[in-house]
């Protein structure tokens, strides 16, 4: 009678964890149909809970113990029958558990595998032969649990002694090595195949070893003397259960407590426990060894062979334990010297990080332990690149828990066109599209944008502002902004450059840009432009320099000045880098700071409820025709942030883009009308869609 013996191999991430509910070893009873046949089954699904494989496992059992007709069409009714058992499983599942199963019969002359879905399995005969069986055609390309018909592979091996067969599928057995694999099948008996694999598998595997064993062992009794008793055997497995874990001593070490000595160890604590667990399994072996091979003290005077096996006790030992020796020490020394070691304790840490997160439930600690998890994970992906997918998951939940509670809204950011030349950009939307001044270079562009201003207009292309008398006005500006009629902005449609010399008037009818010069000598000429607005047919250049704002109007042929801003020089306004107008004035400093101004006066203009501070501001914009209506914007180029608050201050929300494009922006521009916000970059503008919702 052929007999099964069999162990499991389930590495996760480089650890054993133990018996796994996916596979088990049945023997049909005495009675029914198939007695005497013994069922092997794997089920490669990963995300299945124990007890959905439980169900399915039985149901397998079941179905091919009461199919009738040959194995082959009992394996197909069970499989299908699983099959349909997983489909309703999955339905209404938030992620459906699909895969692929493999089965093996052994009966009395040969093993039959029967293999659906990208199934895998591996036999090595006794002539040392490797052969890897994966499905062909449909049965290979199908996921079990994906649809109601299915493709079964079949292959007949027949029974050799020694041959040994290794059942995975290709989500339980990623990354693997095949020679690795053969290799370890080299090694002797299911068991000793099973502890090879679980050793030197560097990541994960999960899967079924097992060989065939054909009749009883013949018993020579060479003299009569009182017998020993009966060693325990392993029970016959009689229904569908986990396999039973067989792995040598020497897999299982045990993590010994840390000493209490100042003094540091020289070798890690994972070392030490490796080299004492080897001695332990050649202890533990040596006394297998002799149970087996050396004579009962209390029986009889042992006899000439006893005699000679007593012998070659030492030097089958020596053979035995010398590779389980060898493993145990080597590999903690190959992960002490080779970093492994360390890359494991740091993501035990980050694991430990995780857990903390989850279970924080303050504010101000919830924010601290996942920003600290993040920075972990970013620094063991540039550590260790090749395990950078270990924490991908947990690198979008702790950036979703920091997005949430920094209320940041992750956007498209839209590429709209890619600049000729680098420079330090500024952007102004307008109602047909945006304008795009280059401050480094003093030329400009006006770029027609589709209906929902997301790319070019059809057959649209970049117009060139065209600067007529040319002189060292252009060479100065610093700022664009949309000039337009409606809301009693400026007199023509078109654009308004400034500069700390002087303005251009452009206007789209003409597709010229006039400049309007300010005189050397006039005293209200600005020290350093850096920001320009236009306010009710008024000029308004911040100099944050001397922190003014001048005013100017255009009649006739000439630039006007008017009476600046405030009556004399306002400190707090140096080094002020941009300005809003909505009737109030608004002014954003190098610090990140806004004040607000009415009639000349401060009003109250506090940001109250920013997550975090803001790390290096580069443009305001305030929508709005009034102080009570609208929103203020301000660039976080740092952070790569877009800022929104009410006119108060009060935080609303911040956008992001969902690769973080906005990163080192330079300026910034909101068009109301068609809820879109802008941001150009050194080279590139881009585009986003702003909410509605408060």
């Amino acid at each position: 009678m052929a007999t099964v013996t069999h162990a499991n191999i389930h590495v996760q991430n480089g650890q054993e964890t133990g018996d796994s509910s996916r596979m088990a070893v049945h023997v049909l009873p005495k009675r029914g149909l198939r007695a005497g046949e013994t069922l092997v089954m794997f089920l490669d699904f990963p995300e299945a809970p124990a007890n959905v494989c439980a169900d399915v496992m039985k149901v397998l059992q079941e179905g091919y113990a009461n199919a009738p007709g040959g194995v082959t069409s009992a394996l197909r009714l069970a499989i299908k029958l699983a099959n349909d058992r997983l489909i309703n499983a999955n339905r209404g599942a938030p992620k459906p558990m699909e895969g692929s199963i493999t089965c093996a019969v052994v009966g009395e002359s040969s093993v039959v595998l029967a293999q659906c879905g990208p199934a895998l399995a591996y036999v090595r005969t006794h002539e040392g032969v490797f052969e890897r069986i994966e499905p062909q055609g449909a049965a290979a390309e199908q996921q079990v649990g994906r649809s109601s018909t299915i493709d079964i592979f079949f292959d007949n091996v027949a029974h050799q002694e020694g041959t040994i067969y290794v059942l995975t599928g290709v989500y339980s057995y990623p990354q693997q090595n095949d020679r690795m694999v053969a290799a370890c099948m080299g090694k002797g008996d299911a068991e000793t195949v099973a502890a090879f694999l679980n050793v030197n598998v560097k990541q994960s595997i999960a899967g079924m070893v097992f060989e065939v064993l054909q009749g009883e062992p013949a018993v020579v009794v060479e003299e009569v003397r009182p017998a020993r008793p009966a060693r325990p055997t392993r029970p016959e497995t009689t229904d569908a259960s986990p396999i039973e874990q067989s792995e040598p001593k020497a897999a299982k070490s045990g993590r010994p407590k840390m000493p209490t000595a100042a003094r540091k160890p020289m070798f890690s604590p994972e070392l030490q426990a490796g080299v004492s667990q080897a001695f332990r399994s050649m202890r533990d072996g040596l006394a297998t060894l002799g149970g087996r091979m050396l004579p009962d003290p209390a029986a009889a005077p042992p006899s000439l062979p006893e005699r000679v096996r007593s012998k070659q006790f030492l030097t089958v030992a020596a053979m035995v334990l010398l590779p389980i020796i060898i493993v145990s020490v080597a590999v903690p020394l190959y992960l002490e010297f080779s970093g492994e070691a360390q890359r494991r304790e740091t993501k035990r840490t980050i694991e430990a990080q995780l857990a903390a997160a989850q279970q924080a439930r303050e504010p101000a600690d919830v924010r601290m332990k996942w920003a600290t998890l993040q920075q972990q994970v970013s620094e063991y992906a540039v550590k260790y690149p090749e395990y950078a997918a270990d924490f991908s998951e947990v690198q979008v939940q702790a950036r979703g828990q920091l997005d949430a509670l920094a209320k940041i809204v992750r956007v498209a950011a839209v590429p709209i066109v890619q600049f000729e030349a680098v420079g330090r950009n500024r952007v102004a939307s307008s109602a047909m599209g945006a304008y795009v001044l280059n401050t480094d270079v003093g030329t400009a562009n006006y770029l027609p944008l589709n209906d929902d201003h997301t790319a070019l207009a059809p057959n649209g292309r970049p117009v060139s502002l065209q600067f007529i008398d040319v002189d060292e006005v252009n060479r100065g500006l610093t700022d664009i902004v949309w000039a337009t009629n409606s809301e009693s902005r400026w007199r023509t449609e078109g654009a308004v450059l400034f500069g700390s010399q002087g303005v251009y008037e452009y206007s789209s009818a003409t597709t010229r840009a006039s400049p309007w010069k300010i005189a050397a000598a006039d005293e209200t000429r600005p020290a350093r432009t850096t920001a320009g607005e236009i306010y009710n047919g008024t000029i308004y250049l911040l100099d944050g320099e001397i922190g003014q704002i001048w005013k100017y109007v255009i009649g006739g042929e000439s630039l006007k000045s008017e009476a600046p801003y405030f009556r004399s020089a306002f400190e707090s306004l140096k080094g002020a880098i941009d300005l809003g107008i909505d009737g109030a004035v608004y002014v954003l400093t190098q610090n990140g700071t806004v004040q607000k101004f009415f009639n000349k006066a401060p009003q109250p203009f506090s940001i109250t409820g920013l997550p975090e501070p803001i790390g290096r501001a580069a443009a305001l914009v305030v929508t709005g025709g009034d102080p009570e209506r609208g929103n203020v914007y301000v660039l976080d180029a740092q952070a790569g942030s877009v800022l929104e608050f009410d006119k108060k201050g009060v935080f609303v929300r911040q956008y992001r883009g969902v690769g973080d494009e906005f990163v080192d922006a330079t300026d910034l521009a909101v068009d109301t009308a068609r809820r879109t916000g802008y941001v150009v970059m050194s080279q590139r503008l881009y585009t986003f869609k702003l909410q509605t919702n408060p």
